[in-house]
């Protein structure tokens, strides 16, 4: 399961993880996530679901409730695809209808984002949710649980620091579900609209630029406004949880490797077009294997 979950995304200065979503209304004329658990639990070959996805009419939930139980009952990769192109066509043979729970219509906020070049929908991206307000939030993406080692990782070139150390072993019970990018001015300046210069942007620009000068309880303070505005849940990220995405399964300096390489990130030195001299905005660099 862990290639239909590795997608993910964590905010710089405040990286957002959203609870469960409340699952869709199910029809028992319809195949629902509990008919491919249940078929799943029997035995039946992935293959027989996917035809029985293809030829039946379907009414599935890929919220992060539903992802998350999708998970735990080891449905296959193979199916959960199948389940996101029927929910992204309509919910029919041939149609599917991917519900979108908390917006204020779930037909127009209809579909899966999809790669460049994609086949199918992707059900480890969550929709954003509308604002009541107007706009959308943060698009969502479900992290898998799993574990790994926490902290500074010594001779490989990288000095530690005490507070680094020593490295130990985390488990990460849960899926959970985490915004794409980091945290934007233009998600920010939502909460204060009236007075978008409260946060001081150095003269680098506002925008897809992340979001910079705020403290705890700044994050605090949009985290409170966002669960209002959606009617989810958020909250900032652990730091074990922040590492645990930024790393997406790697044991390396970075998650690409032991060396810095040119043009993978914003530093002196780095080899990007913004070294040494502002902040890039969002999405400019190579994702990491999660989609960080």
């Amino acid at each position: 399961m862990s290639k239909i979950l590795r997608m993910l995304a964590a905010a710089a200065v405040a990286a957002l993880l959203m609870a469960a979503a409340v699952p869709a209304q199910q029809s028992a004329e319809v195949l629902t996530n509990q008919d491919i658990l249940t078929m799943t639990e029997a035995g039946v070959p992935a293959a027989i679901i996917v035809s029985k996805i293809g030829s039946t009419a379907s009414d599935f939930d890929l919220s992060v409730d539903g992802l998350v139980a999708l998970s735990k009952g080891r449905v296959e990769e193979v199916v959960m695809a199948a389940m996101a192109e029927a929910a992204a066509e309509g919910g029919r043979p041939g149609t599917g209808r991917l519900q979108a729970s908390g917006s204020r219509n779930a037909d127009q906020a209809a579909g899966t984002d999809r790669s460049p070049g994609a086949g199918a929908a992707d059900p480890r991206i969550i929709r954003p949710r509308y604002l009541r307000s107007g706009g959308r939030g943060p698009e969502m993406v479900v992290v898998p649980a799993g574990r790994f080692r926490r902290g500074c990782v010594p001779g490989v070139g990288e000095v530690c620091r005490p507070d680094e150390e020593p490295l130990h072993e985390v488990t990460i019970s849960t899926p959970f579900a985490v915004s794409k990018y980091e945290v934007t001015f233009d998600d920010y300046d939502r909460v204060h609209d009236a007075d978008r210069t409260r946060v001081r942007d150095e003269g680098w620009g506002r925008g897809r630029r992340p979001v910079i000068n705020v403290s705890w309880d700044d994050a605090q303070e949009y985290v409170r406004w966002l669960s209002e505005e959606t009617g989810a849940t958020y909250r900032l990220l652990t730091e074990a949880e922040w590492e645990y995405a930024a790393r997406a399964g790697s044991s390396t300096v970075y998650s690409w490797g032991n060396e810095i390489g040119s043009g993978r990130a914003n530093c002196d030195g780095c080899g990007s077009q913004w070294d040494a001299r502002q902040t890039a905005p969002v999405g400019s660099f190579a994702a990491n294997a999660w989609g960080l």
